[in-house]
């Protein structure tokens, strides 16, 4: 894929761009998982950032935060995505 100047697009990582308001499987399976945890009891809380078709991000968090175990486990996310930016 090309941006509007020629240049080459690739995701972070590595698989095709969707292009925007394409559906993306693998999110909804993602979501769906989570609904389920959450209607079972295991999910207790949430933190979340998204990235919309506009190209324009949101995050919000619900319920238990879970401290510093919650903390360092987006500390891990920060670090794989900069690891896969940075590689790309």
């Amino acid at each position: 894929m090309l941006d509007e100047n020629n240049n080459k697009v690739v995701s972070i990582n590595g698989g095709p761009v969707p292009l925007a308001g394409e559906v993306q499987r693998d999110v909804i399976d993602q979501l769906e998982n989570l609904l389920s945890c959450a209607r079972s009891g295991d999910l207790q809380g949430f933190a979340c950032i998204a990235y919309h078709a506009d190209d324009k991000c949101s995050r919000w968090m619900v319920g238990s935060q879970g401290g510093y175990a919650m903390l360092g486990a987006l500390k891990v996310l920060s670090d794989e995505m900069s690891d896969l930016i940075r590689d790309n």
